[in-house]
């Protein structure tokens, strides 16, 4: 008992605060939101090493140390002191509670449907229905019938393999790659549709979980952004696109993990049907919380200060390097700007490189995805990537 009870405490799992908890003899992980009765048992199978017993990070592996540990070998955690709750709302354990439909509103979801796949031409559905579009969407992700990606354009009619965002924090290489993105369910799609993210600071945290017991199952959702954000305008209208399962796997957790519920599809489609979502139509709009993006907000200021002395960039194996103009603004924030960027994106590699000329280069290799993104980046600047 000594042994498993000093694995109890609070840990810092890629950003997420959850705590490690002993009953009856075994260890149980305890994540914010969630009822008790979810949580997921840790079977040991080493003197300090676990497997995750339900729920959607079934079979991942957790292995403890006196600062923390690692998930899945790869996802660090640490161990940390009980944490004072944040004075905003977090948006985390957010959960649909509403009763299935009845009969005639799942007669009409199924006729439309069946019209949906008979068209299957990548057309506006015309919700003329009198419950809310959310429902439907809802419906349809219980049945598995289709992979969501939830846009602010409303004119996709080819989805393209590549990746139009960084994402944080990915420390197993599972983001960050090209591919079209989606997931089965289409609450979650339809956030992105909805939130206002070109306006908004910070990163956006979002995400489901699956939790169950020997005979239930939950669903739990999290959203949230900068804190000082909250209370301002976030949204906007989009557009939710339904896509078919054929091309599309689960992106694991980490490589050789459990898979999670944001799947990747690496071919060309094009959408079976569209549907426009408001605002209004999300149903944790009143729900969103907040989290403290100051070190990000922060790291991207200095990113931006690079950015604006890039003056020249060639491909290399497996990335990019760029030419810096060399000053005294540049001088002095150049390390906490690599520090920084090691800690936010942990999967992509930056090495300063002096030549004997005295020209200043960051040289960047990382995932595909990445170095797709940040080439955009550098053409939406007027910067030709020349190859060497």
């Amino acid at each position: 008992m000594a042994v498993v009870t000093s694995f109890e405490g609070f840990y810092d799992m890629a950003g997420d605060v959850v705590e490690v908890v002993e009953i009856g003899g075994r260890l149980v992980i305890r994540f914010e939101g969630v009822p008790h009765r979810f949580a997921p048992t840790l079977r040991s199978v080493g003197d300090a090493t676990f497997v995750v017993e339900t729920g959607t990070l079934s079979g991942a592996e957790v292995s403890f140390n006196e600062s923390g540990g690692l998930f899945g070998g790869v996802i660090p955690i640490e161990r940390i002191s009980q944490p004072l709750p944040p004075p905003w709302p977090t948006g985390k354990g957010l959960t649909l509670n509403e009763p299935d439909p009845a009969d005639e509103e799942d007669t009409a979801y199924q006729e439309l449907w069946t019209e949906i796949k008979e068209r299957s031409d990548g057309g506006w559905i015309n919700w003329d229905l009198p419950w809310p579009r959310y429902r439907f969407v809802e419906w349809l992700t219980r049945r598995r019938h289709v992979i969501f990606h939830g846009s602010p354009h409303a004119d996709l009619d080819l989805f393209v393999p590549r990746r139009g965002s960084i994402e944080l924090f990915d420390h197993g290489g599972r983001g960050n790659r090209g591919a079209v993105y989606g997931t089965p369910y289409g609450l979650w799609s339809m956030w992105f549709a909805v939130i206002d993210r070109p306006n908004l600071q910070g990163s956006i945290r979002n995400g489901v979980l699956n939790f169950a017991t020997s005979s239930e199952t939950l669903d739990v959702y999290h959203f949230s952004v900068h804190h000082e954000l909250l209370g301002q305008s976030l949204w906007r209208t989009g557009t939710l696109y339904l896509l078919s399962l054929e091309t599309f796997e689960p992106i694991p957790f980490y490589p050789g993990g459990p898979p999670s519920n944001e799947w990747a599809s690496t071919v060309e489609l094009r959408p079976i049907a569209r549907l426009e979502v408001r605002p209004e139509d999300f149903p944790f709009r009143e729900q969103v919380g907040g989290h403290d993006d100051s070190e990000l907000i922060a790291a991207e200021k200095l990113g931006d200060i690079v950015t604006d002395h890039i003056d020249a960039a060639h491909r290399i194996e497996g990335g990019v390097a760029v030419r810096l103009r060399w000053d005294n603004d540049i001088a002095a924030i150049i390390e906490d700007y690599l520090e920084s960027r090691r800690r936010f994106t942990p999967d992509v590699n930056r090495q300063l490189r002096i030549e004997p000329s005295g020209e200043h280069w960051i040289e960047i290799e990382g995932p595909d995805g990445f170095i797709q993104t940040y080439q955009k980046m550098l053409s939406s600047r007027d910067i030709e990537i020349q190859s060497t």
